[in-house]
């Protein structure tokens, strides 16, 4: 639906995840709907960008052992999982997830955010106003930053990954 933003998102260095086509709870899916699910959101992606995604990160994070070891078996895509939920989706504003982040922050965590509600800016971006919104993570490195956290300047953003046969 937006493949200018995924060729934005490359041409900035980003990696691209499949996060299905539909949304659906994939644990209660028969392997083959599964598959047609990434197949078909990984056809559109390289349409967009000349590149497949490289990971998939489940809806709901219903992806069950078993399911995630056939999806790296047969189309070799490691799944991503998150270690936070602040339930930004539930829109309880930006102050409220970024304490949210903060406080369940640990080495290695990983954050699910999502971009919910869009905004358009100026220059014609589009920019989430919840988990993602440029205000809740100034707010999220305040209260980290506060809080004695630092900033891994080498690193930036990493997503931890699960081991695709089931190993958490």
């Amino acid at each position: 639906r937006h493949p200018q933003s995924l060729q934005n998102l490359v041409a900035a260095g980003h990696e691209i995840g499949n996060h299905t086509w539909s949304h659906p709870s994939l644990s209660g899916l028969s392997d083959g709907a599964i598959l047609s699910q990434l197949d078909r959101t990984t056809q559109a992606v390289y349409e967009a960008v000349g590149r497949p995604p490289v990971t998939i990160r489940p809806p709901y994070g219903n992806l069950n052992p078993r399911q995630r070891r056939m999806v790296f078996e047969t189309r070799g895509m490691p799944t991503v999982l998150w270690s936070i939920d602040p339930e930004d989706w539930r829109r309880p504003g930006s102050s409220v997830v970024a304490q949210r982040i903060v406080s369940r922050a640990h080495p290695g965590a990983v954050v699910l955010a999502h971009d919910i509600h869009r905004i358009e800016m100026q220059n014609g971006l589009e920019f989430p106003q919840q988990c993602a919104d440029p205000a809740c993570m100034v707010e999220i490195l305040k209260i980290a930053l506060a809080d004695g956290f630092q900033v891994d300047k080498h690193r930036g953003f990493v997503a931890n990954l699960v081991h695709p046969l089931g190993a958490d």
